[in-house]
């Protein structure tokens, strides 16, 4: 039956990149989640399905015959105003974090090595994973009106690969300081089971102790 339903605050985490070589296959490498911050209001979680039109004179010149399911890719949009600095600085270091830079110079935020541009990120382990995890969802408060017998609250959501995206800014200034930051997930291709995977509602490595 029809109910209502409330996920409570998002509290999201973050992995920073692994460095491990993609394999083609099986379960991705996935890093350990930190605590990366609660958003102003709530996070901006926004999938794209991707469809080629297959243009055809019978169907007119501007309607499509048939369409093209081409995968789906998603946006996530953190208007922070409580972050974890340490992974913001992270965050904002692309090519190689210093953790993970086991074969070139380490990369600081601003700075690359010359090795780092053409990097690509899932092949060599750079990408990120993110997890939005439900506040009233069963990896947090499990909450029983939602989580219960009759309950259809997810935990959360976990994006298996992410990049960081445009925009990425700083509100400065005498106010409260926010930083936005936008990730773009773009599927894990795991060619061993012949998978495509997005994201999925893999909270296991989640804990409320973990939030801080």
């Amino acid at each position: 039956m029809p109910g209502q339903l409330s996920t409570g605050a998002i509290y999201v985490f973050l992995a920073p990149p692994t460095g491990n070589t993609y394999a083609g296959g099986g379960t991705p490498q996935v890093g350990t989640p930190q605590f990366f911050g609660t958003c102003e209001s709530m996070p901006q979680d926004q999938r794209q399905p991707e469809y080629e039109m297959l243009m055809n004179d019978a169907s007119g010149s501007k309607v499509p015959l048939d369409l093209a399911w081409e995968g789906e890719s998603a946006q996530i949009s953190l208007v922070v105003t409580r972050p974890n600095q340490q992974l913001v600085e992270l965050l904002q270091t692309k090519g190689f974090p210093g953790a993970v830079a086991a074969n070139t110079a380490a990369s600081t935020a601003g700075s690359w090595s010359f090795n780092d541009v053409g990097s690509l990120m899932s092949l060599e382990g750079l990408a990120w994973t993110c997890w939005l995890a439900y506040g009233f969802g069963a990896a947090l408060g499990n909450k029983l009106a939602y989580t219960g017998a009759n309950g259809f609250l997810r935990p959360g959501r976990r994006y298996v690969q992410c990049a960081l995206w445009a925009p990425q800014s700083d509100e400065t200034g005498s106010k409260p300081m926010k930083q936005h930051f936008m990730l773009y997930a773009w599927p894990y291709v795991d060619f061993k089971n012949q998978r495509v995977v997005l994201y999925d509602y893999n909270m296991s490595a989640i804990t409320q102790n973990m939030i801080t």
